[in-house]
């Protein structure tokens, strides 16, 4: 090696761009929370191929496209987080509101009722579900 050589060596080491982080769910709930959707789709599905069962990431996925308003796409995955979850209100009525807005009425109508046994004291639950139902 020429002298003088391991300066640019050192120089092109501390100006080459970082490694582009892992997926994590850290990151998948961070990106859910700024809007940025389309990364926390991506995060998620990283993170589902590894773990396929993981309700959370499930959530993050659908609540991500439902923010994209692809409706009928953020119904599966947050079906499969509410029925995996089994008693989080919150998830039920998530899935509840995508379905009702992809026009899957029954699975909303469901859904709405789920949420609402789970929390029947939550105004929110008991209007959605009223609504879906006024829909029918």
């Amino acid at each position: 090696m020429k002298a003088g050589s391991c300066g640019v060596l050192v120089f092109l080491a501390a100006c080459a761009a970082p490694p582009p982080q892992e997926p994590s769910p850290e990151r998948a709930v961070r990106r859910l929370a700024s809007e940025d959707y389309a990364g926390a789709v991506a995060d998620a599905e990283a993170l589902l191929a590894r773990r396929p069962f993981d309700a959370e990431m499930h959530h993050v996925k659908g609540m991500a496209l439902h923010g994209m308003e692809r409706y009928s796409e953020a119904v599966g995955p947050l079906g499969r987080a509410a029925e995996q979850k089994g008693d989080d209100a919150a998830w039920w009525g998530d899935l509840a509101l995508a379905a009702h807005r992809a026009g899957q009425r029954e699975r909303a109508v469901q859904a709405a009722a789920r949420a609402v046994e789970l929390e029947p004291g939550t105004a929110y639950y008991r209007d959605l579900k009223s609504e879906i139902d006024r829909r029918r």
